[in-house]
């Protein structure tokens, strides 16, 4: 045997199961989070999106060990079902319960180890929620072109993480009033006549560790420009974003609880009263199928539900996404309108009316001249083009 020999590639299909299984941990790519920077920074917060109550979520996470494919062990985050998924209880904070009940006032000095390492802030090993405010925000940069003046505004659009000093601040800042009258709406997410967080930073000279040496609210209002609001406008809600909580979440914290558990060999996790509480949370989960919004997946998680579900739906690049999605709720057995129910639902609109058209979202699969011809065939004349790439795609 050479030594060319001992070495080989890896199955594909085990590839993507380890990918798919990581792949949560990764920040998704059109998801840009901004940084607070030394210096000032000017941070317009951004309103209300979609269907979510308020412009901020409080997230709650704790860190559980992950085994990886190379056997070796790595923390990693899950969110907490209490505060993210608006359960009763969360399997981490359950067994911490019980952990501190159980050897929080031993003086045996195994049993205080486990309480240092579960509790500590510095312990690699602590399972302490790690407590942040997720909010959409603009980072205001001023240009640094001596040719404008210096006046010329870049808005940064993204996802801002704030911790709990800088959400005291905020919170304290919107329930200071200038004058007499009430606040009737929060001083920052009104889109005309918001004012911006003024936010002084600062690195301390040891490594890694910054500080905050001022936070207050702008005197001037800080009006979102139109085509802020266009981009703003076709983005995720936040609790879509960054909210939730699912039966994987779940499954990631137990097995985190259970390699926890077994690492200082306590075996609480095998316990009863621990077993109960988890089934118990278990119950209140929802099913996976019931979290899946066709309407709202594009054409590359339609391709991958039909293949996950093994369904009897031919994809070709002749169908549009409108008529896959019908095919598919067809094959799960989901309800779809008819074309009369939906005429029907459409309200009836006067000539004279003004319309309010959705900014188009980029198309999900890059199309051919011929493509658009063809379609202009068949929503012209009622009838399917005969062309030559009608076969399946791969």
């Amino acid at each position: 045997m050479s030594i060319r020999d001992k070495f080989r590639p890896v199955d594909m299909s085990k590839v993507k199961s380890i990918l798919e299984d990581q792949d949560q941990y990764l920040e998704k790519s059109n998801r840009n989070y901004l940084e607070i920077e030394d210096g000032k920074n000017i941070i317009r917060i951004m309103p209300v999106l979609g269907n979510d109550e308020f412009w901020m979520i409080h997230r709650r996470r704790h860190w559980v060990p992950v085994e990886q494919p190379d056997g070796t062990k790595k923390n990693l985050p899950v969110p907490n079902a209490r505060v993210m998924g608006k359960l009763p209880n969360d399997p981490v904070e359950a067994y911490m319960a019980i952990v501190q009940r159980q050897l929080g006032t031993s003086k045996k000095p195994n049993d205080m180890q486990v309480i240092t390492a579960m509790t500590s802030y510095k312990s690699r090993e602590k399972l302490l929620p790690d407590d942040k405010w997720i909010l959409y925000a603009a980072k205001i940069v001023k240009s640094a072109n001596p040719l404008d003046g210096g006046k010329k505004e870049n808005w940064q659009l993204g996802i801002l993480e704030i911790n709990d000093t800088l959400y005291k601040v905020l919170r304290k800042e919107m329930e200071s009033e200038d004058t007499d009258e009430a606040i009737e709406t929060d001083p920052f997410s009104d889109i005309d006549n918001g004012y911006a967080l003024i936010v002084h930073y600062a690195e301390k000279e040891q490594a890694y560790v910054k500080r905050y040496t001022g936070t207050k609210r702008s005197t001037q209002r800080y009006p979102v420009p139109d085509e802020i609001l266009e981009r703003y406008s076709v983005m995720d809600p936040l609790s879509k974003a960054v909210g939730g909580y699912t039966r994987r979440d779940f499954q990631r914290a137990v097995e985190g609880i259970r390699q926890w558990d077994e690492l200082y060999e306590l075996e609480i996790y095998a316990s009863e009263e621990y077993q109960d509480v988890i089934h118990k949370i278990q119950a209140l989960l929802p099913d996976e199928e019931e979290q899946v919004d066709i309407d709202q997946m594009d054409r590359a998680a339609l391709k991958d539900l039909i293949k996950k579900k093994g369904l009897e739906v031919t994809v070709s690049r002749s169908k549009l996404d409108h008529e896959l999605r019908t095919e598919i709720k067809t094959a799960l057995g989901v309800a779809v309108a008819t074309h009369e129910e939906a005429k029907d639902e459409l309200p009836d609109i006067k000539d004279d009316d003004e319309l309010d058209f959705p900014t188009p979202s980029k198309p999900s699969v890059k199309a051919s001249v011929a493509d658009f011809k063809e379609m202009r065939d068949r929503l012209t004349n009622g009838k399917k083009a005969s062309v030559a790439h009608q076969e399946e795609e791969d």
